[in-house]
């Protein structure tokens, strides 16, 4: 999703239309088959091995089968930020299909947590097929060459690379915790790093709308208008992000 924000973003600076949704209808193939054989493999696994109860089973299934959506949502609002439309876009990757869940969870009040990881499924179809009615990827579909397919998925490999570290450092601590903490103090220290996390989403929406124009400057080889970009993105991420960091601490 970072590698086709950047090309996306490229590629419509250009007025290059056909090549950014050659880019869509690969980059939604490609994300959608590996998201969707990985769904398969990791439902057979919870329902072969006998470690799960039935009703954790079905929690699992649901909220598997919900990758596929999310993923393919989550890489479509990237086209969206990539086409200047970044408001839809931030808002359908971070809010939307968590806004939608709590609505429908106090509307229908669930049973189990079966039925609830049911309505995030149904939230992220939805909240999927709003986003690509917002920009539907063409009439006509079909791949980008190659070589620039090629570029893509090298581009993707290191970002994939961070991503798996970024979430290891966020993973290995509650592994580790498992071991020594009680219940509770594992708890206290999930909440702790959700709240930590508050301070990310500025940063990661600041991150968002500046990347088009960097990519585009980069393009244009307009190293004037990258470098104020780096000190105004840089700036204000600070600005936001600050006074959360200093109130969470306090």
């Amino acid at each position: 999703d970072n590698s086709v924000l950047k090309l996306a973003s490229i590629a419509f600076s250009e007025g290059k239309d056909d090549q950014l949704y050659r880019q869509q209808w690969f980059s939604l193939f490609l994300v959608g088959l590996v998201s969707l054989f990985v769904a398969i493999n990791a439902v057979a696994v919870v329902w072969l091995v006998p470690f799960f109860s039935e009703g954790k089973r079905w929690v699992l299934s649901y909220m598997l089968a919900a990758i596929v959506p999310f993923s393919l949502l989550f890489l479509q609002t990237r086209f969206l930020i990539a086409a200047r439309k970044s408001s839809l876009g931030i808002f359908f990757s971070t809010s939307a299909p968590f806004i939608g869940f709590i609505l429908l969870i106090f509307l229908f009040p669930v049973e189990n947590a079966a039925t609830a990881a049911a309505a995030f499924l149904a939230v992220c179809l939805v909240s999927l097929s709003l986003a690509l009615g917002v920009f539907p990827p063409g009439n006509r579909p079909g791949f980008p060459a190659k070589a620039d397919r090629r570029e893509m998925l090298l581009m993707s490999r290191h970002f994939w690379l961070a991503a798996v570290f970024s979430e290891m450092i966020i993973w290995v601590s509650q592994i580790l915790a498992v071991i020594w903490c009680s219940p509770d103090e594992l708890a206290w220290l999930a909440l702790g790093q959700r709240i930590a996390s508050i301070v990310s989403l500025p940063l990661i929406a600041v991150k968002s709308v500046i990347s088009p124009q960097l990519a585009s400057a980069m393009s244009q080889r307009d190293f004037g208008g990258l470098a104020r970009g780096l000190r105004e993105s840089s700036l204000i991420g600070l600005v936001i992000a600050a006074p959360l960091f200093v109130f969470i601490v306090a």
